[in-house]
């Protein structure tokens, strides 16, 4: 199986603090059936240059030493409304050697036009296809789920977390697997205390929820990631949100 966003890169970001931890966090995804990773810490582009991060990243590395798990390097890549962007370079934090690229949304702030346009310049400009990262826990898909959708038609992936099954974004996760809207797992996993990863009983909860086959076609999307493969994305439902249920 595959997780496609984690912090499991020590001393670089808020995940884990210590190679010691980093080392816990690839063995408890072991144990749970992970066999491929992608190593996706935080990038903020008004903190520092691409290159920058790219220099932490590889010390980062470094002091993790050798892996005993096949990964990918990556970045979360956060924009917003008032990033600026660096086209030029910003193919640096695709995933491996592929043209996909996580992307961080604002969590509380509404997503303006201004800010689709952004991502829309991404995916023109760059050539990149972005993979939203955690799709449902961002404060405006709540209140407009219907963006999902729009992000889709745009050219974007969806990504969501494996914990998101079992907190208070459940419904809205279950309702995107219900609807074929989620082409990417991660369990963003920061710590071994507080946000664990969580794959092999998310991995359950899907097969209940839709079946052995939605489970496995989302596996499938995220190897053809990795190859640089591209998806082929059909009918696109919507998500409508009527008294505070996602229909």
């Amino acid at each position: 199986m595959v997780d496609i966003h984690t912090h499991i890169l020590p001393q670089i970001d808020d995940g884990a603090q210590n190679v010691d931890e980093s080392i816990q966090l690839i063995n408890m995804l072991k144990s749970q059936g992970v066999n491929k990773l992608v190593l996706t810490p935080h990038y903020y582009g008004d903190k520092c240059s691409i290159d920058d991060f790219l220099l932490k990243r590889e010390v980062s590395l470094k002091l993790l030493g050798e892996i005993d798990i096949e990964y990918f390097l990556g970045a979360e890549v956060s924009i917003s409304s008032h990033s600026v962007i660096d086209f030029d370079n910003l193919y640096k934090l695709a995933i491996g050697d592929t043209n996909y690229i996580l992307i961080e949304l604002p969590h509380t702030a509404k997503f303006t036009e201004t800010l689709f346009k952004k991502i829309e310049d991404i995916i023109l400009i760059t050539n990149l296809i972005p993979i939203i990262a955690h799709t449902e826990k961002y404060v405006d898909i709540h209140r407009h789920p219907q963006n999902i959708s729009r992000l889709i038609e745009m050219g974007c992936l969806i990504q969501i977390n494996t914990n998101s099954l079992f907190n208070n974004h459940r419904k809205l996760a279950k309702k995107m697997l219900n609807k074929g809207l989620v082409h990417c797992l991660g369990t963003d996993t920061h710590n071994t205390t507080t946000r664990p990863p969580k794959y092999d009983d998310c991995a359950k909860e899907i097969i209940e929820v839709v079946g052995n086959g939605a489970f496995y076609k989302i596996q499938n999307n995220m190897l053809r990631i990795l190859e640089s493969k591209r998806l082929s994305i059909h009918t696109i439902k919507t998500i409508n949100k009527f008294l505070g249920l996602y229909i």
